[in-house]
């Protein structure tokens, strides 16, 4: 497992169960959480997603601790919605995941996101000054069921 994946939140986790309760930031594996359910207001997730290697079981994990009505704030980089781009994202993920700690330039964070969360609200887009390859980002938010 690689270091990045340790990192729960992927990058950090914030809870927001109130105002008296502060950001915390936990080493544990993703695919594997040690909270009780529905622990969470809020989760967030800043550039991770790429290199969980089991990142759907991490996607269940983030959406059993979250509470009812819940939400899953998430800026991740993916798989373009241009063919062309998307060729070179398979071609080079092999090679960007020894080199990018496990990274996916071609994972589809909308069909991930979607495939566990059933409101979600998101954009999609490239970042400015950055190559098409690895500069394709999803920003959004899946809540969990009420």
């Amino acid at each position: 497992m690689t270091k990045q994946a340790r990192l729960l939140v992927l990058t950090q986790i914030l809870l927001l169960a109130g105002a008296a309760q502060i950001a915390r930031r936990f080493s544990e594996p993703g695919e594997n959480l040690p909270m009780t359910d529905n622990s969470f207001d809020n989760i967030v997730s800043t550039f991770t997603l790429c290199s969980i290697a089991n990142v759907e079981q991490a996607l269940k994990e983030v959406y059993r601790v979250l509470k009812p009505g819940g939400g899953f704030h998430f800026l991740e980089y993916g798989l373009s919605r241009e063919p062309k781009v998307q060729v070179w994202q398979n071609r080079l993920t092999p090679l960007q995941k020894i080199i990018g700690d496990g990274c996916h330039f071609n994972r589809n964070i909308r069909q991930l996101v979607e495939t566990q969360f059933q409101n979600v609200e998101l954009e999609e887009f490239y970042l400015e000054n950055e190559p098409k390859i690895s500069g394709y980002l999803y920003k959004g938010v899946g809540y969990k069921a009420i």
